[in-house]
């Protein structure tokens, strides 16, 4: 949104969606897909993604890939359309893996539409990097009450460059992944709805 001319727009929208809220029984919240997220600094980033991917979580599973409890219960389902992001932390010297060589590993997996790729914090020192001077989250986070520590600026070691890419990202995930989830999920509610009201209004 833009808020140079209304910045009253983003307290607006967000009370609005606040005094949108449905019942559990009516489905709003089922998610429309799910980000699996895992980072170069992993040991095995493709066996992190197999994990965070798993249709269906049990009991026996550790509770760190363990699905919702709405998924258990299948309340919602657990078969939505799964995304994949592999984060790069460019300062990171821990980076145990070729940030490509995983891309190219997961496109082959998991089909090349649904993974993606960012790089992250490639100022390098925070000290040099003139262009995140000004902290380009707090008002936000401190709105939905979020930050703790008003003194650390967030986001201060990402460049110009990442910021483009995060935006990028954000873009071709809503237009490309999120939308057509979208409108699979109306078309099939729909051809639901009218196979089981059909013989009642003919």
């Amino acid at each position: 949104l833009e808020t140079e001319h209304a910045p009253w727009i983003v307290n607006w929208s967000r009370a609005y969606v606040k005094s949108m809220k449905s019942n559990s029984h009516e489905m709003f919240g089922q998610p429309i897909a799910m980000l699996c997220v895992a980072s170069t600094a992993d040991e095995d980033p493709m066996r992190c993604f197999e994990a965070l991917s798993s249709a269906t979580a049990t009991s026996r599973q550790s509770a760190s890939v363990r699905l919702p409890k709405p998924f258990q219960n299948n309340q919602y389902d657990s078969g939505i359309r799964r995304l994949y992001l592999l984060i790069n932390d460019v300062t990171g010297s821990q980076n145990r893996v070729e940030p490509d060589k995983v891309l190219r590993q997961m496109q082959s997996t998991f089909t090349a539409q649904r993974c993606f790729k960012i790089e992250i914090n490639s100022s390098g020192d925070k000290n040099d990097n003139n262009y995140t001077a000004k902290d380009l989250w707090s008002e936000h986070l401190e709105s939905w009450q979020m930050r703790k520590d008003k003194s650390q600026k967030i986001g201060q070691c990402l460049s110009e460059n990442d910021v483009k890419s995060l935006r990028t990202f954000v873009s071709t995930l809503s237009k490309n992944c999120l939308l057509p989830a979208i409108e699979q999920t109306i078309l099939s509610l729909g051809k639901e709805i009218k196979s089981q009201t059909g013989g009642f209004f003919r």
